[in-house]
């Protein structure tokens, strides 16, 4: 998990957060998700790898 909150980003909200999490299942993947109004939605979801098993 990441956060700007120290040093917000210029043109966005306070309190951004970011989290990386990993998925088992028939295919493994690992996910990275933003919120730019400090965690009430995640309006950006980005697959950073898959894998299958």
């Amino acid at each position: 998990m990441a956060s700007d909150y120290t040093h917000p980003g210029v043109g966005t909200d306070l309190y951004s957060v970011g989290i990386l999490y990993s998925r088992n299942g028939p295919n493994d993947s690992v996910k990275f998700v933003v919120s730019t109004n400090g965690g009430s939605s995640f309006n950006t979801a980005k697959i950073v790898n898959t894998s299958l098993n």
